[in-house]
């Protein structure tokens, strides 16, 4: 499919008013999600924060995506429609295109909690420069969500993801330096992350939720993968002890998926509602 690329100059805000407000660069990654798409779309615009810059890069899409981001082109600084070489290649995209101070990646079908999480970051807090943000999430299963607040443990880093990663605002300029390594089907997020902690970034909790996540992504779905992923960015600075660590993760998940298997997805979401 040839590629299409639109770029909008958007109406230029007071700077007088707002030059103290950063600009925050909103990624969205997607292909082939028409049913979810626009929600997503319309969480980002409907920010009552003066300064976003919105990138959406789709693989290529052929099922009506693509004409849903059409729709909303005057509010999107930059879209691009073309086959990529997985989500982490296309965040990639984005990063390099970014002007903002602070990337975050809202990929299709997620959303923002609501329509004052930038407001709400940004005009009441100061941040340095070299500062990853994170905050909490809205885990949407079906028929019910669950609030997800973050237990931030640095020292515990090391063992996988402690917040989603669309519940974190990066430093564009780091980002530029690193970028995602596509050689991780599925965690280049929390290599990213991590490796930025042993690099010496700031992190820093905002107890609020940022997020609304819709769970059923293959991070959900092939743990174990996940998993081996977790280890090998780990074990690249830990001993045999975390690698053991890993293992007995697999084992839960094996045993997990046992359960799923003889008592089904509903009692499953029960337990998970409930825990």
């Amino acid at each position: 499919m040839r590629a299409k690329e639109h770029i909008i100059q958007k109406e230029t805000v007071d700077e007088d008013h707002h030059s103290q407000l950063p600009l925050i660069t909103v990624v969205t990654v997607v292909f082939n999600t028409v049913n979810g798409i626009e929600n997503t779309i319309r969480s980002v615009i409907d920010q009552d924060y003066e300064h976003i810059e919105y990138i959406v890069i789709d693989g290529g899409s052929m099922d009506g995506t693509v004409e849903v981001i059409q729709k909303y082109d005057h509010n999107i600084d930059y879209w691009v429609s073309e086959k990529d070489n997985g989500i982490y290649d296309a965040m990639n995209k984005a990063i390099k295109l970014a002007k903002g101070k602070w990337i975050n990646f809202m990929n299709a079908e997620d959303t923002f909690a609501d329509s004052h999480v930038l407001s709400n970051i940004f005009k009441k807090h100061d941040f340095t420069d070299n500062t990853l943000i994170f905050g909490d999430s809205i885990d949407v299963y079906p028929g019910f969500e669950k609030y997800s607040k973050v237990s931030y443990d640095p020292t515990a880093l090391w063992k996988g993801m402690q917040f989603s990663h669309q519940s974190t605002f990066s430093p564009v300029s780091y980002h530029k330096k690193y970028l995602f390594d596509r050689s991780y089907r599925i965690a280049s997020d929390f290599h990213f992350i991590y490796h930025a902690y042993l690099n010496g970034l700031i992190f820093k909790y905002i107890p609020m939720p940022i997020a609304r996540i819709y769970i059923g992504g293959v991070s959900y779905t092939d743990r174990m993968r996940v998993i081996d992923e977790y280890r090998k960015v780990s074990t690249e600075e830990t001993s045999d002890r975390e690698k053991l660590y890993f293992k007995m993760q697999k084992t839960k998940i094996f045993v997990k998926n046992i359960i799923k298997k003889y008592l089904g997805m509903y009692v499953t979401h029960l337990f998970i509602k409930h825990k």
